[in-house]
């Protein structure tokens, strides 16, 4: 089993979606409010989609779900992704009139594998993962109603993969990686109920580059 395919897989997942940082590090003070995010991501050995449900819970604490599917390029093998996170806030531009604001993240990632390199074998094939990392971005007003927030952020992922055979004997494997992002968000104001964000992303690893791509809606539940 080539479980390099497995553990960039799951970097893509990572990717894909937008994850908990897509409300609470736009929304202003004193608005509370939800996220819903669409994603597409890609490197050299597989390619994943996914979404994202994320929810403000207060000016410095958000939680997000996220449920992607990955496809491996040279291996009839999918992976089905559950993913619950939580954010928090340590340093936010217009709390402290900083010019950053600085987030950290933990997550915990159920994967399902499936497909005929595990149906041929009679194999079954589950992983469990954590990451937590740190994103510093900054928000910059451009034209009216339009703002860019450029970010960078360093995630360490951490979990194991296991197979279980026809016999229900069992082989995991232990997986680490750190991967560095960089990106650049852009929100369109079209309404003081809704703001369009567009997510352009690229990941670094020691041996792969991924390229990620979301769409999605910021919709306040209040307002100033």
């Amino acid at each position: 089993m080539r479980h390099k395919h497995i553990l960039f897989g799951l970097i893509l997942i990572l990717l894909c979606t937008t994850s908990a940082f897509s409300q609470g590090d736009y929304l202003e003070k004193g608005r509370n409010g939800i996220g819903i995010s669409f994603g597409f991501s890609s490197n050299s050995d597989a390619s994943g989609i996914g979404g994202n449900f994320g929810f403000k819970l207060s000016e410095n604490l958000d939680i997000g779900i996220s449920i992607a599917w990955v496809s491996y390029s040279d291996l009839d093998l999918n992976s089905n992704v559950f993913a619950p996170s939580i954010t928090f806030y340590a340093l936010k531009q217009e709390q402290r009139k900083s010019i950053l604001s600085i987030a950290f993240g933990l997550g915990y990632e159920l994967d399902s594998y499936s497909g005929d390199y595990l149906g041929v074998r009679n194999w079954e094939m589950y992983g469990n993962y954590f990451a937590f990392g740190i994103n510093v971005f900054s928000k910059i007003k451009t034209v009216s109603l339009v703002s860019i927030q450029p970010n960078c952020s360093i995630t360490h992922i951490t979990g194991t993969t296991e197979i279980r055979d026809r016999y229900g004997n069992t082989e995991s494997e232990g997986n680490n990686i750190t991967s560095f992002g960089f990106g650049i968000s852009i929100f369109f104001e079209t309404s003081p109920k809704s703001i369009i964000r567009f997510d352009p992303r690229i990941s670094i690893t020691e041996d792969y580059t991924t390229f990620a791509i979301s769409l999605g809606v910021i919709l306040p539940t209040n307002a100033n």
